[in-house]
């Protein structure tokens, strides 16, 4: 006869008989629990140690940018951003400033970049070929100017004697057995003033809307002479170049939109073939 008072409810399991004695399967259950547990606090870790270890470890790449850009190059480097990410591999760095040399001051920025993403495949460190899935350059402008003296603000922007220093050769060994592919490299929206302060009359020119973009392309680091890349392609939206020193009136040529492709390239010892040239109003002028 079933009592009333436990007619349809379920009979509660309990982990030890009436002796005390552990029921049979209770270590597999608590084993279970223990296991899900487990893995969930190594999970929540893990994701922990990854944001907090990107940002220590962008924190110190910045550090290091700006000294050693500081310590080679002979003009004030400030770079403002470096972002690393682990997953993906990816380094993003952002606010790129070259001044001009110190005798310069208050001059035109010599350069400013706003963003460099690099994506690396973290698999292809196992291999010999070290694949570059993606590296972007965007927002370039560069102030290049001849001064006074007839020199060039870039021709002595890194320090000869601490790269000299620092390419110091080794002793023999052998040459890197590595490839590097870049999949995808893209230059965009690059503007560049080339101004003269030799010319009386400060004769100048502008470059506007640059951009470079390569497919495909490998490089033997043994050998840089040994290389292949499977498209090319360039352009500029406009470029406008001042009448020169003597002439007066209009720019001296206007261009509005240049383009240019090619098509697979095997190397210095191969043909490489322009697929698309395309050239929109192109003027010319010169007035005394």
């Amino acid at each position: 006869m079933v009592d009333d008072a436990t007619q349809g409810k379920p009979k509660t399991e309990h982990v030890n008989d009436a002796a005390g004695t552990p029921k049979k399967g209770w270590f597999r259950r608590w084993w279970k629990k223990l296991l899900v547990i487990a893995l969930t606090t190594f999970f929540i870790l893990l994701i922990i140690f990854i944001l907090v270890g990107q940002q220590i470890v962008s924190g110190i790449a910045l550090q290091l940018a700006n000294r050693y850009a500081n310590d080679y190059l002979t003009v004030p480097v400030a770079i403002e951003e470096v972002d690393v990410r682990f997953i993906p591999p990816r380094v993003t760095v952002r606010g790129i400033d070259l001044g001009m040399p110190e005798d310069e001051a208050g001059a035109v920025p010599l350069l400013r970049i706003e963003e460099v993403y690099g994506h690396l495949a973290l698999w292809s460190l196992l291999s010999d070929t070290i694949v570059l899935r993606e590296l972007s350059v965007s927002g370039f402008d560069a102030g290049l100017q001849r001064l006074a003296d007839g020199s060039f603000t870039f021709e002595h922007l890194v320090d000869r004697e601490k790269l000299a220093e620092l390419l110091k050769p080794t002793p023999p060994s052998d040459p890197l057995p590595y490839t590097i592919h870049f999949s995808d490299i893209v230059l965009e929206d690059i503007d560049v003033q080339f101004g003269d302060a030799f010319a009386d009359d400060g004769w100048g020119a502008q470059l506007d809307g640059f951009h470079f973009h390569l497919e495909g392309a490998s490089v033997n680091l043994a050998d840089p002479t040994d290389f292949s890349l499977e498209h090319l392609s360039y352009g500029f939206a406009g470029v406008t170049v001042d009448q020169p020193p003597g002439y007066s009136g209009e720019s001296a040529v206007q261009l509005r939109r240049f383009e240019m492709d090619f098509g697979a390239w095997g190397g210095l010892d191969q043909e490489v073939i322009a697929e698309k040239i395309a050239l929109d109003s192109f003027a010319f002028h010169l007035s005394r």
